[in-house]
Parts: structure tokens; sequence; C-alpha cells
């Protein structure tokens, strides 16, 4: 195949991710502007948030029909295009009503999209001939932290909401003129669901309380990382942002080296380690001498940052499941884990103090790590 067919829509993939990335820092960053500017309680700051994820699962869950009549690569244009367009709208609401409306209609497009993006990856992976979905994770983390730091500055510019919405989504529209257009046509493989093998359903639902776990604890690192070190460590509020830099650094640099490891290393005991390394990240940071505790937080972001690359390369990897359909289902799960995570380490901070419950979710990584041990186990 010639090469420039196959970089064009690997290029469309990464800008893509990017600009999913962009406009997940631009939301991190404008909620507390947000809460400000429209005098919403937590409860209203809550509902805001349910309404986008509760209207992102929909779109992952509905998304499966698209891609097997239309093809990943057209669904990711036009739910890519929709983002961008709703986008600087949630950020022009003036009222808690038009804001949960467009924060579901961001929901929508940009859940629809991580599932299309996913997929299309994985055709260009196969294109490719080797490993790019981790890498193309790892443009995502980039662009959080890029987004980041830009969204810091116009801020501290006196920029409104809207015009700071309005200044990441019109590159975003550039890429998407220029790029979405090139994609791969979908390998028709895997959709007759009927056909799969009885142990199919066993290997979803491992592979989904995989990837919830997984973002069940990367949820829960970066919204308690800062409050433990402050509130049970001392930490000023300045040295405890360190503790989720270090975590998002070591998220960037594990997704870019992911793609290399892949290639010397089989999926599921490289799989495995990452639980592994995870665990041994909570260690460290939780209990750790001072000196450690970032190192910690790095190793933590290490062994996360392969999970959710290798979940999906997994999937794409067992013949006997229709990879769109169980991509879209590890993401609505794996997506209720990121929200649920936090919460219930609130939940039990409250009970039992913010020590313990993190504690508790620590043992997340030794269940991933037994239920992969069980699944080698059973496909030997």
């Amino acid at each position: 195949m010639n090469t420039t067919l196959i970089n064009k829509p690997l290029a469309s993939c990464a800008a893509g991710f990017f600009s999913l990335g962009l406009f997940v820092s631009l939301i991190a960053i404008e909620i507390p502007r947000i809460k400000a500017e429209l005098d919403l309680s937590e409860l209203g700051v809550a509902g805001a948030t349910f309404s986008l994820a509760a209207a992102a699962v929909i779109g992952m869950w509905l998304l499966p029909k698209l891609v097997h009549r239309f093809g990943s690569g057209r669904v990711q244009r036009w739910t890519w295009l929709g983002m961008c367009l709703c986008m600087p709208w949630m950020f022009a609401a003036n009222n808690w009503w038009s804001l949960y409306l467009c924060a579901a209609l961001v929901g929508l497009f940009s859940g629809s999209l991580d599932v299309a993006m996913n997929a299309q990856s994985l055709e260009v992976e196969r294109a490719q001939k080797r490993p790019v979905l981790s890498a193309l994770h790892g443009v995502f983390s980039l662009a959080g932290l890029i987004g980041g730091v830009i969204g810091y500055q116009l801020i501290a510019g006196e920029w409104g909401r809207f015009a700071h919405a309005v200044f990441f989504a019109a590159p975003c529209l550039g890429l998407w003129a220029w790029l979405s257009g090139h994609y791969i046509a979908d390998n028709q493989r895997n959709t007759d669901t009927d056909a799969a093998p009885a142990g199919s359903r066993k290997l979803v639902i491992l592979l989904c309380a995989v990837m919830m776990a997984s973002l069940a604890n990367e949820g829960s690192v970066e919204n308690w990382a800062g409050i433990y070190l402050n509130a049970e460590r001392g930490w000023s509020f300045a040295d405890a942002s360190l503790g989720y830099i270090s975590f998002a650094l070591a998220m960037v640099i594990g997704r870019f080296g992911g793609d290399s490891l892949r290639q010397y290393f089989a999926l599921k005991p490289l799989l495995i380690a990452s639980c592994s390394l995870t665990f041994a990240g909570y260690i460290f940071a939780l209990y750790g001498p001072p000196a450690w505790l970032l190192g910690g937080y790095f190793a933590l972001g290490l062994g996360l940052s392969l999970q959710v690359p290798l979940v999906f390369a997994l999937i794409d990897a067992s013949p006997q499941l229709d990879t769109v359909t169980v991509i879209a289902q590890a993401s609505a799960v794996g997506y209720s884990g990121l929200l649920l995570g936090p919460v219930v380490v609130g939940a039990l901070a409250a009970q039992w103090g913010l020590l313990l419950a993190l504690s508790l979710i620590a043992c997340l990584p030794i269940v991933q790590w037994l239920l992969l041990r069980h699944l080698l186990r059973a496909q030997r």
C-alpha cells in the first residue's frame, strides 16, 4: 500500500486525539470560572458534569451501529466536527439550563468521537503493520498538558470563556478541514456477534472490568493526589501540584513509549506488568518517605499510561470479538470508572480518612492482575 495513503489517516487520527485532549483541558480549566460566573452550587456543577458524562456514555453505546453502517473514518470525521462546533457554545452559556444542554451535546459528540477514533486507529495500525495506538493516546495526553499551559496564560490575560473556547476550536477546525477526509476503510471482520464463541462474553466482561479499574485509578489520582499531599503530608499548595505534574508527565512518556514495548512483549504479560507497576507506584506514593513520593506518582503514571491502549489492542487481537462494539462497551464502562473512582474515594475518606480510602483504591491493580492471570490461564 502507498505509504502516503497510510500516513495521512495516521495524521488524521493524531489530529483528532489532539483536538479531544485540548478540549478536555479546556473543560478542566474553565469549570471554576463557570461555577463562579453562573453562580452554580456544587450540585449545579455536578449536574453539568453528569449531563456531559451521561451523553458521552449514550454516544459510546450507540456508536457501533453507525460505525458498522458508515465506517469508523466517516463517523470520526463528523463527530469531530460536531464537537468542535458545539464546544464554544458550552462556554457561552449564561444560565444552568443552556449549560446543561450544550454540555450534553458536547458529551454526545466527544464520547462518540472517542470510540470512532480508537476504531479507526486500529485500522491504521493494521495498515502500518506496527503499533501506533499508544502513541496516539500520548498525543491526547500531550494536548492536555499544552492546553493547560496555554489556558492558564489566557485566563491570566483575562480572556473570556467563549474567547478561550474559540481560540482552541479554531486550530482544531483547521486540522479537521485539512485531515479529516483521510481515513482507511474498515476491515469488516468480527461483525457476526451471533457466531461468537460462548467464551466471548466472559472475555468481554474481564476486559471491561480491567478498563473500569484502570480509569477509576486514573480519575482518583488526578482528583486526589494534590489533596493527599497537602492534607496528609503537609506539602504547600504549590508543592502538592507536583504530584499531578509528575503523574501527567509519566502518562505522556509512557504512552509515547508504549508502542515500542509492544514490539518486544506480548500484550497480556505487558498489561500484567503495568498493573504491577501501578500497585508499586501506589505503595511509594502513599507510604514512602518524602523523597520517594513524586517517584511513586511517576510510577503510577507509567503503569496506567499503558493500560487503556493495551486493552484496546487486546480487543482488536481477539478474532472472536466485534472490535468496534467491544471498544464501545469497554469505553463506556471505563468512563463510568473514571467518574465513580473519585466519588468513591471522597465517600470513603469522609468515613475513614483519605489515606485509608486511597489505600483501598490502591487494591484495584491487584484485582486487575488477578483477572488477567485468570484470562491467561483460561486461554492456554
